[in-house]
């Protein structure tokens, strides 16, 4: 893009609209001056964030600007050094990631993590089996034919369902990107993180992706990274863009597109 600004949408459906005023909702991700230092550099810098329920929120800025160490620390991936995070009401500053997930939390990463040399079936049933806080081996199949039936519904979500059987290694990376968003809801999240969802895929797999993403309940609290805007853009209601750790602007998409200091920071005009 060489300008700022919303585009039409792409092929796809626009997400449904954005649940009633935020001032009728609970926060679903609530920050106060959250932040982490890795000796004398500070990654995310006393970060304030609001996130309502059903909301969906696109964090942009440029490479370094914070934006995955901000993801996980309230995923819980990292332990901040100074301020506090809410889930719902519920203080999990000090949380490990497995009690935030019980919170209704999930994410996916910018690198693609799966068990490639089982099925797609097997993978969802892990982590059906993980929500479940069940036994479970990555490598021992599953016995139970409600599990299978769960794990098949789940991939139906994602249009991989006809794929269940296959090994993960025979997916084009689209698929196996599809298959990441669906053991994120397979543990039925409240609030789901994105870490750059369409990075790396096609023109016709962001399209497919970006109509999973569209089609997602409204419920759902989403916070995405993403840099391809175009696609992004058509469902995210707020944006907050990150510089050096800090928010530099934050509010509707309007308000942060016209804002010139987007344009200096996230483009580069």
């Amino acid at each position: 893009m060489n300008a700022v600004e919303i585009l039409p949408p792409p092929a796809f459906a626009a997400a449904s609209p954005a649940p009633a005023d935020a001032r009728i909702r609970r926060p679903a991700i609530k920050a106060l001056g959250i932040g982490i230092a890795f000796g004398a550099l500070k990654v995310v810098d006393g970060i304030d964030l609001c996130v309502y329920e059903g909301e969906r929120r696109l964090l942009l800025g440029p490479n370094g600007a914070g934006k995955t160490t901000l993801l996980n620390l309230i995923a819980g991936d990292l332990r901040a050094t100074c301020g506090t995070l809410h889930l719902f009401d519920a203080d999990v500053t000090t949380e490990p990631t497995q009690r935030r997930a019980r919170r209704g939390l999930a994410r996916t990463y910018q690198i693609i993590t799966l068990f490639r040399e089982s099925s797609l079936l097997h993978n969802v049933q892990i982590s059906l089996a993980a929500a479940a806080q069940s036994r479970w081996s990555a490598w021992r199949p599953f016995g139970n034919p409600t599990l299978a039936r769960h794990a098949r519904e789940v991939l139906e979500r994602v249009e991989l369902d006809r794929k269940a059987d296959a090994l993960v290694d025979s997916c084009s990376y689209g698929e196996m990107r599809r298959l990441e968003i669906a053991l994120a809801l397979a543990q039925n999240p409240r609030i789901l993180l994105l870490d750059e969802p369409l990075a790396g895929l096609s023109g016709a797999e962001r399209s497919r992706v970006g109509e999973l993403l569209a089609a997602l309940p409204r419920d759902l609290t989403i916070i995405m990274i993403e840099h391809d805007m175009d696609i992004a853009l058509v469902y995210a209601d707020t944006i907050t863009v990150l510089q050096s750790g800090r928010v530099a602007v934050d509010g509707n998409k309007r308000e942060v597109l016209s804002d010139p200091r987007t344009q200096e920071i996230y483009l580069g005009h």
